[in-house]
């Protein structure tokens, strides 16, 4: 029966807590508790969780996925099922989707709030290497599982765990490219910080050097992938053990405690999901009402508003937002759009057709301080081809 140290012993990489693991048809269950805190640790400080289903559906599904795509790859490569047929393959995915899940207490770590001790920059970089510590932790100690079940070296189940866990990430990669302008390595670890100049570019570095960290892993799985042999042993079928209380009531307890701590950022959290629905929506003016009467306090720390430029969509939202800012509008209101909208200009109108320069502009030049704001900045317009000519036709400039 598992015991409450067994979880804490498992993810250290214990052998007898392995096996006890891996042989308890608990496993399964106190790992879904343990998933559903994982989920607290990673969104309580820039999602509303109870307003977002998918938020707490989808590590389910990748748990499913991810786990179902590790254990072919692993099946396929030691042989185990040619080699045995005592044991049916569902019934040894059962064993390991058992301790696939009891790795979920490993994004606690997320629960760090690095954005409230750090600048932007480290805060960045620290988000990035707690998810790079989480995931390598995460492959390390599925390796040792299959190596300790398996009965085969350390090494050779490192390979058929990480190659399947990078392609999985660089699918993940091009998947997110095409909804986000933020990398995949700041996506997965949360970023959500002023867009500067130099947080973009840590963004960047720091995505990229993820890539390249996993690209490795891939590389040299191909190299060796090819060197079979067979296992010495398989995942057990799972028995019939005693449901072990004290643990399942302790995960449900640490849920519930995550759950109260999380409350007052899951308040603010509120505030930003209505705020992005208004967005979404298309209803901007009452966006920008809401944004007044919340206040900039009244937001997560860290969020961007009223719109952030790194959105995929900000850029056929944000002209339409800044034609309903007006001189009515709060000072703060005003100054943040200013700047958020020459962010967006600096990053992505060079990839757009000339046009949209113009529009953007022009919805920059209707807002109180606009023209002044673009005349200050000019140096930003000049370094596109048709950027003086905007500024002459909105004679913003002689």
């Amino acid at each position: 029966m598992l015991t409450c140290r067994d979880p804490f012993l498992y993810l250290l990489g214990n052998r007898e807590a392995i096996r006890k693991v891996c042989s308890s048809r608990w496993s399964l269950w106190v790992g879904i508790v343990f998933i559903a805190t994982a989920v607290v640790a990673r969104n309580y400080d820039h999602a509303a969780i109870h307003l977002s289903p998918k938020r707490m559906a989808m590590p389910y599904v990748m748990a499913l996925v991810s786990s179902c795509w590790i254990f072919l790859v692993l099946w396929s490569a030691l042989r185990e099922g040619r080699l045995q047929g005592r044991v049916p393959f569902s019934h040894q995915y059962r064993s390991f989707l058992g301790a696939f899940v009891m790795t979920a207490p490993l994004a606690w770590l997320y629960a760090i709030p690095v954005e409230r001790w750090m600048d932007p920059v480290s805060a960045v970089w620290a988000n990035v290497s707690l998810l790079a510590a989480v995931a390598l932790w995460r492959v390390l100690l599925i390796a040792r599982v299959t190596s300790v079940i398996c009965e085969q070296g350390f090494g050779r189940c490192l390979i058929f765990v990480s190659a399947p866990a990078s392609l999985e990430f660089f699918v993940a990669g091009v998947v997110t490219s095409v909804f986000s302008l933020e990398g995949i390595a700041t996506a997965m670890a949360g970023v959500h910080l002023e867009p500067s100049p130099a947080v973009v570019a840590a963004q960047r570095a720091a995505g990229m050097a993820t890539q390249i960290a996993f690209g490795i892993l891939v590389l040299s799985s191909i190299l060796y992938i090819g060197r079979e042999k067979y296992a010495r042993a398989g995942f057990p079928a799972v028995a019939k053990d005693t449901l072990p209380w004290a643990l399942l009531v302790g995960a449900v307890l640490v849920f519930g405690v995550a759950i109260g701590l999380a409350r007052p950022m899951q308040r603010a959290e509120t505030h930003w999901h209505i705020l992005q629905r208004h967005l979404t929506n298309g209803r901007y003016a009452e966006a920008l009402d809401y944004l007044e009467a919340m206040g900039p306090d009244g937001f997560p720390q860290g969020r961007v508003i009223p719109l952030d430029p790194m959105r995929y969509d900000a850029v056929w939202r944000l002209p339409q937002l800044l034609h309903e800012i007006d001189a009515s509008r709060a000072g703060w209101l005003v100054e943040a759009s200013k700047e958020h909208t020459l962010t967006l200009m600096r990053r992505v109108v060079e990839f757009y057709h000339p046009e949209y320069l113009l529009e953007l502009t022009e919805s920059l030049a209707t807002i109180p301080g606009g023209r002044e704001f673009i005349q200050a900045h000019r140096a930003d317009w000049e370094r596109f081809e048709n950027g003086l000519q905007v500024l002459r036709e909105l004679e913003l400039v002689d």
